[in-house]
Order: structure tokens, then C-alpha cells, then sequence
């Protein structure tokens, strides 16, 4: 369906006529009918559907015979005064003109035409099932009244019988219905005969609530329906449902299972046993026609394969034709569609002119330059890559493994094997070769298939593919490639198989005499007028103008000829003659000729290529093609030396011009001259300096046309020829009496190379960076302008400057040139700003390159732009630039950045971006030379309040518990358990030491969750910037291409806010790296907040952990140092003072345990436990510990424990086991559906699924206080509500996943309507009453 439409422009699918091209002679005329004797039908755009039905019914010998048995009187084709039957008219006008028309393919327009498709009908899309249904409707309503009117319903109509049985009384109800085609199932069946099983053999019961209402019993009973066959027409027409919706996507798709179906079909179990016996031989089927699909539900293409029963066509083995092709410039390499047809060719025609080897990247150039399309364009999609197509056919190619490409002995142009019914397995258009080609002993096959096809007719076994207009013979094999895949069947076609007394001999003699003698009368007209055109094609084409020089004309100089005169002639002569034709219309219009040489123009001159001998018999074989020129030798040979010139292909002339070097600084004039491509190089320099009185120069360099940059010339190049040392015709060569190493020689002004930029004007659309700064904002300077242009190509060379550049941009108007800049435009950022002393041939700049023109201050060869944002509590959202000398210290920077954003204060330092714009490393050493940090012009940096740590150190935040959680904690019995919170000593003597720093500072310290704070501007802050993590509700951090990108698309929605443990910002904290715990926990007790109360905090009293996500970690204990906990600057430290002294081992877990109320969904308060890992951290060892913390009189079997995920909204049960999937999160959801029994082994609680460590929170339920059935279920109502909200989460970004691949698929281009297929029928049914009345 839609044919080439849905393939893309470089295939090579031959679902169209391929047209033969115009040009000077116009049109070509119709190829002639390929030696299979079969023709195709056209593609008029999307018709394949069409050419495969129709090609199916063209080879019905009962419809094609019945059809031309019509009187054409009835159906009005000779009265004029009754009205046309057009549809079947022009049918057998199609099928006429498939037999006796001399034609490669036939056009099926005039056949379209009498359905009433005037408009876009052929390019639309129709399935090939419903064609067959409309078209035969629509012949049934053409015939009406005629003695074909049962004709469709006489070779095609079936009946079928529902039947419904009553299992009460026996009686049998039945409903006869006809049919044109059986539609069987495909998915579900694996062959045609369990599906006809399923249909006709298989009774469905109807019982229950689905009883039958028997009008006999009067009553519901149980009864069995089905339906069978009670006849059956002689061509069965079999249609498979390959196309299926699917109900959840929404869209329809193409069941590609297998599904076989058998060459010979018994019907007899179908049918109604009354019928004929299951061995009568009307009820045994065999297969003639295929049609296939290949593609999707939505677009794709049919073909047929069609058994030639009554052998209309000359069939030939595929696997052992030969063919030949012809090399000698006739055979059209451009319509052949045989990639090994073209690459036999190419392969030939070069082995005929040159003996060298051809490498793989030769052979693509010559197949680009004869047939104008690339192999990738034109076969890869279909063949692969070129090697791998050459290791395929190895039998043909001989791929060597330095790369170079030959045919195989026996290989040659003129007998390639092909294997035809390969590629028409595949779907592929046969070789053009085949149709053009002639077989090795044409004359011996043609009778040989004359008297062979004399006794063929039905149960002949020949197959022919049928793409459109392709016709090939394929081997019965291929029909298993159809059983399954995208390229499967879709209709089968079955004729009732003949008995031995009804065969009878039938040949494409017997068929045409069968044609109606008004049809055969036109149709021989039709070929007589395309011989004709045919003929003076081949004339018109085959005349070629050569262009004839004579010697006189001509004066030899350093071996080229060049023109005196301007005198020049054309002659036309027919290339299919020979040269003995040329030669005597030479002498006929010069008079006398001594010698023919073959030449080429070049910019030096004429130059010969070949003397052609008087006895020469094909112009070819000189290569005088249409446009060549020749030099006529009219006088005698002794005054014309041809010894004295360059001749052959070898010894083509290239033109090279010479710049000599002056002493008094003005240039002298170029001279030039031709030399052999083969001459060397450093002889090319020494005649120059020769015959200008030169010495050797010290270096030279060569400026070839086109190209930008010069080539400076090595010594190594001297010993090259000129060809293979890069030079081409127009070469100029620039002598130096200085020797360069590594840079070119000082070209002339007008042979520097030139190449365009695209400037694009951001002056007038975007503010200049320089003015979003407060205190530009107060100069309120009036911004630039450059004109109202957007874009402006602007031609540059390589010794412009970025400068010289910027001045041709904004040249014509008043704009100051230190006012503006330019920036390289890469795909989704901008280049930094480039320095007006920059040569543009360093920046290496390609051709058509993108540069940005904006508002601002370009910087010098020694500084740096630099761009930064302000982080932590002095956040104002805005962008800077500030530039700074290379020299500049750090410290510098900040200073200039301070005065820049406006912003009081000393104390700040720099961090640095990393590649997708969040805060990394801070640069420490404030006295270091900016250049010598790593910073480079253009980057992005973040300006933060605080000093900046020493360098040996590392810069903690502190957090302390809110004062909310130590209120809950102490009302809820803190302090009975081993670990308590605050006590009320130490909550008053901290809340003393946060008030007086919190005066010291002028503001009271506030409250974060998850990391977020509002700080003093004395007091370091801790951000996300320091912290290296994101905060839900703000990011300070990512905001570095923010002037440099188009700005990213946000998320519709947010993670929702998971139910997190407050915490409040202290201060920060400096630390050595190589500092252990008891060091960081002396320098926190330091602190006035822990030191300024009356009660000294022993260190064993304060618990300091990692704080995570706003979750409280692992705790820091004895032995840990700042390196192996992998503390950074920015990371986020809990200080917890507790009420006794504690001493963690490493073995011990510090985990809240909650425990699940009875007939309840809830849970108690968290309670700390301390779970001994020494002797195993196991399902077993935590219960037990539970049962001790909560003082319980239980066994370890009658608890039930999960951990709680809570950012995820579930619970993950604890066994007693390893999981049975190891590395899988498994829920208490998904743990209910899986089930099964678990392995013995104790598993590790530390270890995958559960991850057990430090401030997690584990909740646990008794057996005896919950039903068995919620045993392991964990939720609280909070956890059903926060799954809800993660589900419509889910479905907002599936929807908008949804949305983006609807708009996606609506930018490439939404699919075409389906429209059903219409055939326009007249009321011939009242014609026919009229008529007789």
C-alpha cells in the first residue's frame, strides 16, 4: 500500500514505473515484453494492491476467457447507441493488451478511469481483501443483464450454512449465507488447516446462560452451533486477518506469526456430509495465486506470486539463468535495479581500459559517476554495506585483503549468474538485466518453450513474481518465505484441481486466439506505432555530434597543442556504424586525412590521447562518445610531429603557474606553463628558475584553486610527480628566499583563500550580561544598537583578525567597536568572548561558521571574562560579568566581583562549576594567579559569603536537632531508653550558647529541612552550593550556562515532599583532612554554642552522624577518620548531645524502631535501639533485640519486621532468609503476589535487598495481635496517600511522555486518513428493463 511513498527517497523498491527519463530526443518509448513472455502493471502511486489482484485474475483462464466471450455488441463497446459497460470493457481491453501487447509493463489508468477515480484515489492506501470484494460487486452490477450476469457468482460465490442443534428434541435450525472469500483467523492458528477446523469443524455450546430458544420445544434448552460448507465454488478465495487492534495501545498492528498453508487443500471435512465424498476430487483444492504483504498495519507494499497454469509465460530455472550484458554503452546502468548486474558491469568496463587493480573506494566513484547515485543511497538499505555485498557473492567478486575488488574467472559481464527467485524472496524488483538481457541461446530456448508450451496447462508448476511492473520466474520455494514475517501472505487463491478427463493443452497461442478479434485488431496497431517509435528512438539516440580540429589550426608548445584559430567543426554520425562511417565523412568534408587522434580540452591546450587506426570497426573502443573531440591530420605526417607532444591519459598536461619572489617589494608577474602530471615536482622548480635566471629558493609553497589555506611544500613533495603532490590545474607556486619550518610562505594579497561567516545580530533582541549587574544598572547606560538586521554573511580570510571582522559587521554605523563583541555559536551554548587581537585562522573556523554579535566589552590577548552568580544567603538571581588581568590574584577576582554585583562585606570566596553547572571545588589560595587555577576565559563561577577554608582543611556544616523534636522527644519518655535526647541541663545551656551568638551576629539562627537555611552574613552559610547537594525547593548551583544555553524545559510536577526529620543550622566547622573523630568532636565543643553554658558536654556525650537527604545517618565513631568517611567541604554533620556517655563499636547499628499498635494502622513513637552485629546481622539477631529493647514475652518466630522505605512510601519485609531474588528491592505488595518458600540460608541484613545501617527505621508487629492475612502488610494510611500521590505522578509523566511522541510523530507528519474504496457503478439494471421493454 501507498508503494514508494512509505519508503524513503534513496530506495530502491520498484514500486512505480521507472520512468525512462527525457532529454533531447523527448520521451523514450515503452520498453518491449521481457523474453518470460509475462508483462507488468504500472504503479500509478499507490495501485499495488490493485496490480496484484488484477495480475491474479489476468492468469483466472476461467474469468480472462469468460470475460472475452462476451459480446461486445451487449456490452455496448460497438453500439453506440447503448451504454458502455466501462469496468468490464476495460478490463479485458487490460487483460488483451497483457497478452499481445508488446510492452515491458501495462497501465492500469484507463481501468481506474471507469471506477470513477479522477482524484487522488491511486495514491491513496486500500487494502487488497476489500478491493477484491468492491470489484467484484462492482462486476456482478456492470454485467447485469448480460450473459455474463453469474459469471462472479458462478466462479467465486460459495455458500455457507449456520447451523444451530437442539440437544432437547434434535431438531437443526439453519441460516444460508454466500460468500466471496473465506476470512479464517491467523493469530491463534498455526496453519490454514486448524484454522478451518476451528471455523467449520469446532461447535460452540450454548448453555447456562446462553441457552438457545427452541421454537419446537418452546422453551430455552441446550443446544451446539456451528456452521459448514454446503458449496463451494470453483475458485476459492482465501483471506488471512493479519491486521489485529490492540485494545491497550489504541492502534492496530499486523500479526506476523507463522501460518502455514498447503499447495493442495481438502475441503471435504468442511462441507456438509450430504455433499460429495470426502475422496471426489471437486473438494481437493490447489494453490495458484499468492498475494503478499510486506510492512505494517499502517503502510507497506503487495506483490503476487502466481503459478502460470496455462503457460502464457516462458519459464526459466532462476538459480541456473545466465544473462548477458552488454558493455558497450547501450545497457542503461541508471534503470537497471541489480546491484551485481551494475558492479559486473563497471567491473568490465574498466578491465577494458586500464589493467590496474580496483579498490573499493575506485569502484564507488565510478558507480556514483555512471549512474549519479551513491551505493548507500541506492542499495545499502536493501544489500547492506558494498564489502559485506562482496563477500556474499563471493562466487562473483574477488574482494582481496588490501581492498581491491575483481571478478572471479568465469565471472565475466557476459555470463553473470543471478539468483532471482533470492531476490524476489525478498521482495525485490528482479534485475533489469534479466529483462533486457538475452539469453546465451535465445533461439534454441524459444522453441524449446514453443513445443513444451504446447502441452502445458493446468497443473503446470511455473511461478512468476509479480512486483508491479517486475515479472520474473521464482522457484515454488519461495512460497514457505511467506508464512510468517513482516513480508508474509495475506490471500490465497485455490482452483478446484481437474480431473484427469477434464485437462486439456492450453498455450499463449491458444489465449491470444481467445481475444476478440476488435481488440487484437487494435492492439496490433499499437505495436506497429511503437516499433516505429522505437525505431526513431534508436536513431535519435544513437546519433552523436563529435567535434572534428584540424592540424593546420594548431601550433605545438611544451608538448600541449594550442589554437591559432577558433575554426571548428561538428559532424553527427551514428555510433552503431563503426568508425568506417566517420572516417569516410571525414574525408568527404576535409578532403584528404592522414591520421585520427583522439583528444581532450584542457586548460593548456589540446591534448592527444590516441591515434585511431583507419581499420578501427567501433567507436567505443576509442572512447568517442557523444561530445568527444578529434584532430584530423590533413597534410603530410612527416610536418606534423606527434613525437614532440604529450599524449596518452598518463601524460595529461596540468597547468602550473609560478610567482617569483621580488628583491625591491613589488610582484612581478606570474608566468606560467604546462607540464605532464608525471613530472616531477622539483623539476617543475628548476625549469622555472631556469628560465627566469633564478636560484633555487629556499621553500615554496603552492595555493591550488578553491582551497583556503596555502600548502607549504616539504622536501619530500620535490620527489613526488606534480599530481601526487597536491597540485592541480591553476596551481600557483610562490618561491621564498627564507626557509620556513612549520608556517607557510608569505602568499600574495589575491591568492589568499576566502571563506564565509554568518554573524548574527543578538545586539537588539537580548541584554548584554554586562548590563543585568546592579551597578550597571545604575549608570543606566544607553544600550548599542547595530542596525535592525538579524543575520549577515560576511567573506573573511585567514589573515583577518576577530577584530578586522567585528569592524566589517558594524561598518555603517555609529557603534563603537569596544562596545561590542563576538562569540562562536556552538549547538546549545555560546563560545566565550573572543579577543580582538585573535587571528580567525587559529581558531580553526569551518566554512559557514556561526558567530554571535552582543552588546559588551571584548577582552584583551591578556584577560578573561569571567561569569558568576551570587550563592548562599546573598542569592539574588541575577547574572554577572566581571573582566580580570591573568595576573590577577584571587583574591583580585573577588574583590572585582564585590564591586561589580554591588555587594558589601570581605569575606567571600569563589567555587568553581563542573560540567553540568553545580558547585565544586573552591578555590582555596586566595594569593594564586587566576590563570594558574585552572579558570579560563568565559567560565562560570559561584561568589559565596565566608572565607574560604585553609587548604589543608575541610569546611563542615552543623545541624542540631529543632527544638519541636527535643519537645516530642523528652514528652514521649526521652531518656529512658539506652540513647536519650537532650536533657533539660543541656537544652537550656545550648539555647543560651545559640542566643548569644545568635546577638553576636545580629539575627537568630532559623530553621532547614532537607538541607535548606537562612543565615547571617558573619557566619559561613551553609547552601547547596557547599554542601554538594541539591535542596528540593531552591538550587544555587545550577545555574552556570544559564547566559549561555537556551533555557531547559521544567517538569510540570515535583517529587512530592516526603515526610523528613527537622533539623536547624548551627555553624560550620573547620577541619584537617587527615583529622579523626575525637579531633572533629573537640573542635565542635569549642564552639561558643557548646562552651557557653554552665555544664561541660564530655565528648562521649556527643554524637555526631552524617546527615543525608534530611535524614540522620551514619554515626561517626572511634577509629573513623575524615578520609575513610569521605567527608568533602559543603557536607552536612547532626551534633546530638546525649544524656549518658556513649562508646559505638563498629559492629553496632544505631537503628528507630517503631512498633505497629494493635488493631491499628499506626505506629508508636521511633525508639533508638542498639542492634550487636558482632556475632551476624540477622533477621534473628534484630528480633531478639527488639524483644529485649521492648521487654517482650515472645519467641523470634511470633514477630514480623520490615524496614521502612520511606521515600518510596513502603515497607520492605525482613526474612529470616535471603531473598529469592538477589539485588531486588522487593515490596510488601509485590512480596503477597510472589509467594514461594525461601532459602535456608541466614542472609545478612547489611547486604542486598535490605541495606540495613545506621537511622534507619524498622517497624515491627506480634503475630498474635494481627490477622494472618495483613501478617505482612506494613502500611499506614500515610503510606497508601503518599502512594496515590507517586502513582499520579506516574500517570502525569506517562500522559506527557504521551504528549511528547503525539507531537512528536505530528512535526514528522501525521498519517493519512484511511478512506474506503469506491467504484462508481451506473443502474445498469434499469438499462437492461428498458431495453426489454
Amino acid at each position: 500500500m501507498l508503494g514508494d511513498l512509505f519508503l524513503e527517497a534513496d530506495s530502491d523498491q520498484p514500486n512505480g514505473s521507472i520512468a525512462s527519463g527525457s532529454n533531447s530526443f523527448g520521451a523514450a518509448p515503452e520498453k518491449r515484453r521481457s523474453p518470460n513472455r509475462l508483462s507488468g502493471l504500472r504503479n500509478q502511486g499507490a495501485t499495488c494492491y490493485l496490480n496484484s489482484l488484477i495480475q491474479t485474475l489476468f492468469l483466472t483462464r476461467e474469468l480472462r476467457d469468460s470475460l472475452f466471450g462476451l459480446d461486445s455488441a451487449e456490452l455496448g463497446e460497438l453500439d453506440g447507441s447503448k451504454e458502455v459497460r466501462k469496468i468490464p470493457v476495460e478490463l479485458r481491453k487490460l487483460f488483451a493488451r497483457l497478452l499481445l501487447k508488446d510492452v515491458n509493463s501495462v497501465s492500469t489508468g484507463a481501468l481506474t478511469e471507469s471506477f470513477g477515480w479522477s482524484g487522488n484515489e491511486v495514491v491513496q492506501q486500500h487494502d487488497v481483501q476489500e478491493l477484491n470484494r468492491i470489484l467484484f460487486t462492482a462486476l456482478e452490477d456492470s454485467l447485469v443483464g448480460t450473459a455474463g450476469s453469474q459469471l462472479i457468482k458462478t466462479l467465486y460465490h460459495g455458500e455457507i450454512v449456520n447451523q444451530v442443534h437442539c440437544k432437547a428434541c434434535g431438531s437443526c435450525s439453519e441460516r444460508h449465507e454466500s460468500f466471496l472469500d473465506i476470512a479464517v483467523p491467523v493469530v491463534g492458528c498455526l496453519s490454514l488447516s486448524s484454522a478451518l477446523q476451528s471455523l467449520y469443524c469446532e461447535k460452540e455450546q450454548l448453555c447456562g446462560a446462553n441457552q438457545y430458544f427452541c421454537e419446537r420445544c418452546n422453551k430455552k434448552v441446550d443446544a451446539s452451533k456451528g456452521a459448514v460448507l454446503s458449496q463451494l465454488p470453483p475458485i476459492l478465495t482465501v483471506s488471512l486477518l493479519r491486521f489485529q487492534y490492540d485494545w491497550e495501545k489504541g492502534d492496530r498492528y499486523k500479526e506476523t506469526g507463522r501460518f502455514k498453508f498447503p499447495d493442495e487443500l481438502d475441503m471435504a471435512p468442511y462441507c456438509l456430509p450430504s455433499g460429495a465424498g470426502a475422496g471426489d476430487v471437486q473438494q481437493i483444492y490447489e494453490i495458484f495465486s499468492v498475494v503478499v504483504h510486506r510492512g505494517g498495519a499502517h503502510g507497506g507494499h503487495y506483490f503476487a506470486y502466481i503459478r502460470d497454469a496455462d503457460g502464457l509465460g516462458s519459464w526459466s530455472e532462476p538459480k541456473e539463468s545466465s544473462i548477458l550484458v552488454e558493455t558497450d554503452g547501450d545497457m542503461e546502468l541508471t534503470e537497471c535495479d541489480s546491484p551485481v548486474t551494475v558492479l559486473i558491469t563497471i567491473l568490465s568496463q574498466h578491465k577494458k581500459t586500464s589493467s590496474a587493480p580496483v579498490s573499493i573506494d575506485q569502484l564507488c566513484k565510478l558507480l556514483q559517476k555512471q549512474t549519479g547515485v551513491s551505493w548507500n543511497k541506492r542499495f545499502k538499505r536493501k544489500h547492506g554495506a558494498l564489502t559485506k555485498f562482496m563477500h556474499d557473492h563471493s562466487d562473483i567478486f574477488l574482494f582481496e585483503a588490501d581492498g581491491c575488488v575483481s571478478l572471479v574467472d568465469g565471472a565475466e559481464a557476459t555470463s553473470a549468474p543471478v539468483n532471482d527467485a533470492k531476490q524476489a524472496g525478498n521482495g525485490s524488483a528482479p534485475d533489469t538485466a534479466q529483462t533486457e538481457a538475452k539469453a546465451s541461446a535465445s533461439s534454441s530456448s524459444s522453441q524449446a518453450d514453443a513445443s513444451s508450451s504446447a502441452t502445458a496447462g493446468v497443473g503446470s508448476d511455473k511461478w512468476f513474481s509479480f512486483n508491479d511492473n517486475w515479472v520474473s520466474p521464482v522457484d515454488k520455494s519461495i512460497l514457505e518465505n511467506t508464512y510468517m514475517g513482516k513480508e508474509s501472505a495475506y490471500m490465497l487463491f485455490y482452483r478446484r484441481k481437474a480431473g484427469a478427463d477434464d485437462v486439456h493443452s492450453y498455450n499463449h497461442e491458444i489465449a491470444c486466439n481467445t481475444v476478440p478479434l476488435n481488440l487484437q485488431c487494435d492492439i496490433a496497431t499499437e505495436n506497429f506505432d511503437l516499433d516505429e517509435q522505437r525505431e526513431a528512438y534508436e536513431v535519435a539516440t544513437n546519433n552523436i555530434a563529435v567535434n572534428v580540429h584540424e592540424s593546420t589550426d594548431f601550433r605545438a608548445h611544451c608538448g600541449v597543442l594550442q589554437r591559432k584559430t577558433n575554426a571548428q567543426k561538428q559532424i553527427s554520425v551514428d555510433r552503431r556504424k563503426g568508425f568506417s562511417e566517420l572516417h569516410a565523412m571525414l574525408i568527404q568534408t576535409l578532403g584528404h586525412v592522414t591520421a585520427v587522434y583522439t583528444a581532450s580540452p584542457c586548460p593548456s591546450g589540446l591534448h592527444l590521447l590516441q591515434q585511431v587506426p583507419c581499420d578501427a570497426t567501433s567507436l567505443t573502443d576509442y572512447n568517442i562518445l557523444a561530445d568527444s573531440h578529434l584532430l584530423v591530420v590533413c597534410t603530410d605526417p612527416e610536418t606534423f610531429l606527434v613525437d614532440d607532444l604529450l599524449m596518452g591519459e598518463e601524460q595529461a598536461p596540468m597547468l602550473i603557474r609560478c610567482q617569483l619572489p621580488s628583491s625591491d617589494g613589488e610582484t612581478k608577474e606570474v608566468v606560467e606553463r604546462p607540464f605532464s602530471q608525471k613530472t616531477l615536482l622539483s623539476e617543475v622548480i628548476a625549469l622555472f628558475c631556469q628560465q627566469n635566471n633564478l636560484s633555487l629558493p629556499a621553500a615554496a609553497t603552492a595555493c591550488n584553486p578553491k582551497e583556503k589555506k596555502p600548502l607549504v611544500l616539504t622536501t619530500d613533495d620535490g620527489l613526488l610527480p606534480i599530481k601526487q603532490a597536491r597540485l592541480v590545474d591553476g596551481s600557483l607556486l610562490v618561491f621564498s628566499d627564507k626557509a620556513v619550518a612549520g608556517g607557510a610562505v608569505d602568499v600574495p594579497r589575491q591568492t589568499v583563500a576566502q571563506w564565509s561567516v554568518v554573524v548574527e545580530n543578538w545586539c537588539n533582541s537580548t541584554p548584554s550580561p554586562t548590563t543585568t549587574g546592579a551597578a550597571e544598572d545604575s549608570k543606566r547606560e544607553e544600550q548599542v544598537g547595530v542596525g535592525n538586521w538579524s543575520t549577515k554573511c560576511v567573506y573573511i580570510n585567514d589573515t583577518m583578525t576577530v577584530g578586522q571582522l567585528k569592524n566589517n559587521v558594524i561598518e555603517g554605523t555609529s557603534t563603537p567597536l569596544n562596545s561590542v563583541r563576538l562569540r562562536v555559536e556552538h549547538v546549545t551554548v555560546l563560545g566565550p568572548p573572543l579577543c580582538d587581537s585573535d587571528v580567525i585562522a587559529q581558531q580553526g573556523w569551518p566554512d559557514g561558521q556561526q558567530v554571535v554579535l552582543e552588546r559588551g566589552a571584548a577582552p584583551g590577548a591578556d584577560e578573561m571574562m569571567l561569569q558568576f552568580e551570587l550563592g548562599g544567603s546573598v542569592r539574588d538571581g541575577r547574572q554577572y560579568e566581571v573582566t580580570v588581568h591573568n595576573s590577577q590574584t584571587v583574591q583580585d577576582c573577588v574583590e572585582a566581583m564585590l564591586i561589580q554585583s554591588c555587594t558589601t562585606g570581605t569575606e567571600y570566596h569563589i567555587r568553581r562549576t563542573n560540567w553540568c553547572g553545580e558547585a565544586a571545588e573552591i578555590l582555596d589560595d586566595p594569593m594564586m594567579a587566576i590563570e594558574t587555577t585552572g579558570v579560563k576565559n568565559g567560565d562560570f563561577l559561584f561568589l559565596l559569603p565566608g572565607l574560604p577554608p585553609p587548604p589543608d582543611c575541610v569546611r563542615l556544616s552543623l545541624y542540631i536537632p529543632t527544638a519541636s523534636k527535643l519537645s516530642s522527644d523528652s514528652s514521649d519518655g526521652a531518656g529512658q531508653g539506652v540513647v536519650s535526647w537532650l536533657s533539660s541541663v543541656i537544652t537550656s545551656s545550648l539555647s543560651l550558647g545559640m542566643k548569644a551568638l545568635n546577638q553576636q551576629n545580629g539575627e537568630a539562627c532559623s530553621h532547614v529541612s532537607a538541607g535548606e537555611s537562612t543565615h547571617s552574613s558573619s557566619v559561613d552559610p551553609p547552601s547547596a552550593d557547599e554542601a554538594g547537594t541539591e535542596t528540593p525547593q531552591e538550587d544555587d548551583t545550577k545555574h552556570a550556562d544559564n547566559s549561555n544555553s537556551k533555557p531547559a524545559e521544567k517538569p510540570t510536577t515535583e517529587k512530592p515532599v516526603i515526610e523528613e526529620k527537622p533539623f536547624s543550622f548551627m555553624t560550620t566547622v573547620d577541619v584537617k583532612k587527615t583529622a579523626k573523630i575525637a579531633d572533629l568532636k573537640s573542635a565542635i565543643l569549642c564552639l561558643p554554642v557548646f562552651s557557653s553554658g554552665d555544664a561541660a558536654i564530655d565528648p562521649d556525650r556527643l554524637r555526631v552522624r552524617r546527615l543525608q537527604d534530611g535524614h540522620a545517618r551514619r554515626i561517626f565513631r572511634q577509629g573513623d577518620t575524615m578520609r575513610s568517611l569521605k567527608l568533602l567541604s559543603g557536607s552536612d554533620v547532626l551534633c546530638q548531645v546525649l544524656a549518658m556517655p556513649e562508646v559505638l563499636p563498629q559492629s553496632s547499628l544505631i537503628l528507630m524502631a517503631r512498633r505497629r499498635r494493635q488493631a491499628s494502622r499506626s505506629y508508636s513513637q521511633a525508639e533508638e535501639i542498639v542492634l550487636n552485629t558482632q556475632d551476624g546481622c540477622t533477621a534473628a539477631q534484630l528480633k531478639r533485640c527488639l524483644i529485649e529493647h521492648f521487654q517482650l514475652s515472645c519467641d523470634t518466630s511470633a514477630i514480623h519486621c520490615a524496614k521502612q522505605l520511606p521515600d518510596q512510601f513502603d515497607w520492605l519485609p525482613i526474612q529470616d532468609s535471603a531473598h529469592p531474588r538477589k539485588g531486588a528491592v522487593v515490596s510488601s505488595a509485590s512480596r503477597q503476589k510472589k509467594g514461594g518458600a525461601a532459602p535456608r540460608k541466614p542472609h545478612n541484613l547489611r547486604n542486598s535487598p535490605v541495606f540495613l545501617q545506621d537511622g534507619d527505621t524498622v517497624g515491627f508487629k506480634l503475630a498474635s495481635e494481627e490477622r494472618t492475612s495483613t501478617l505482612k502488610d506494613f502500611r499506614t494510611p500515610e503510606d497508601m496517600a503518599g502512594l496515590r500521590q507517586l502513582e499520579a505522578i506516574k500517570e502525569e509523566k506517562r500522559l506527557a511522555r504521551k504528549q511528547r511522541r503525539c507531537n512528536n510523530s505530528m512535526e514528522q507528519g501525521q498519517r493519512r486518513p484511511e478512506v474506503g474504496i469506491r467504484i462508481v457503478v451506473p443502474n445498469y439494471q434499469q438499462v437492461a428493463t428498458n431495453s426489454e421493454q
